[in-house]
């Protein structure tokens, strides 16, 4: 379905007749608006045309929304005397998954800094698995280092 304004800007009802468009905007008798990397829905506007506003009818789509966790799905309808008449039908695929994975991965590493930290200023051993494998899979004794904790991070030399 594509939206159609005349040359004057005035909304007309949308199209399905592809083959129509492509052949005017091929003539020179209509022009796309919008669409591809604008991130703006496509419009075709009708320059040979001037759209009587008593002539046209209302329209009323209803727009049908079941939102779910991973999957959102949609339905755009109208309603004619007693039909239900849909016009486009779709899934949308959420990212709360991938977002939820990347602030678990952000917690961990923050409270692995956090661990680092409290473990060499306190004076205990690191015997920790994970700092093994950051420090170059040696244990490390507090005494034999010198630790400077910066604003981003803990540099150990």
């Amino acid at each position: 379905m594509l939206p159609t304004v005349d040359r004057n800007g005035q909304p007309g009802h949308p199209t399905r007749r592809f083959d129509m468009v492509r052949k005017l905007h091929r003539r020179g008798k209509a022009r796309i608006i919008g669409g591809g990397a604008s991130g703006k829905p496509p419009v075709v506007q009708l320059l040979h045309k001037d759209f009587d506003p008593s002539e046209m009818t209302v329209r009323r789509f209803i727009i049908v929304l079941d939102p779910g966790y991973r999957h959102i799905g949609f339905a755009v309808c109208e309603i004619i005397g007693s039909k239900l008449i849909v016009y486009a039908v779709g899934t949308l695929r959420t990212r709360i998954p991938s977002i939820k994975k990347q602030m678990d991965e952000r917690r961990r590493y923050r409270r692995f800094k956090r661990f680092v930290a409290e473990s060499v200023l306190s004076g205990k051993y690191l015997y920790s698995p994970m700092l093994k494998d950051v420090l170059g899979k040696n244990y490390v004794h507090p005494d034999t280092c010198r630790c400077i904790i910066q604003n981003e991070g803990i540099v150990i030399k």
